[in-house]
């Protein structure tokens, strides 16, 4: 079996991603509570990766319902694109 590598097929989205959190780990960069609850634990959520420093901090549970709407509207527009 052979493992994906994400990196590797998404090179654009994974510089983003490094130039971020390096940023966060040299103090550069702080995050920030959740965008819609406020907790604490976060991910920066990259709405264009071309700029890799410009994120809306997201908990967990937001972060992965803002990619599941993502998804859903891509099969959407693909479906009415195929009709």
């Amino acid at each position: 079996q052979r493992h994906y590598n994400w990196n590797k097929y998404h090179p654009v989205e994974a510089a983003a991603h490094k130039i971020l959190n390096s940023m966060i780990r040299s103090g550069k960069m702080k995050r920030k509570p959740c965008k819609e609850c406020g907790d604490k634990n976060v991910r920066g959520h990259h709405t264009d990766y071309t700029k890799p420093l410009k994120v809306i901090w997201l908990c967990e549970i937001h972060h992965r319902a803002v990619h599941k709407r993502r998804r859903l509207s891509d099969l959407s527009m693909r479906f009415r694109t195929a009709l």
